[in-house]
C-alpha cells in the first residue's frame, strides 16, 4: 500500500503537520481474483477514516485514471 496526494507532500516539504481537512488516499493494488467485492474498499476506507480521524479515500491501483496515474505512483510513500 502507498499513499500519495496532500499528505505526502506536506510531510516531504517539512511544512510539517496536514491541515485538518487534508485527507489521506491510500493506493493499494490488488490481484485479481479480489477477496473482496465491489463495497470491500469503500468499508475498508471508512473503517480506516474512523479509526485514525482522517478523511481517507482508498484507491485500487488499477481504478487510477490514466492522465495521473504515472504521477501518483511517483509520488506515493510506500507505507
Amino acid at each position: 500500500m502507498a499513499i500519495f496526494a496532500a499528505m505526502v507532500e506536506r510531510v516531504d516539504q517539512g511544512v510539517g503537520a496536514p491541515r485538518p481537512d487534508t485527507d489521506i488516499d491510500p493506493l493499494i493494488e490488488a490481484q485479481k481474483p479480489y477477496r473482496f467485492d465491489f463495497l470491500g474498499p469503500i468499508a475498508l476506507g471508512q473503517e480506516i477514516s474512523e479509526d485514525i480521524g482522517i478523511s481517507v479515500d482508498l484507491i485500487l491501483d488499477e481504478d487510477l485514471k490514466p492522465g495521473i496515474a504515472a504521477r501518483a505512483r511517483d509520488e506515493a510513500a510506500l507505507v
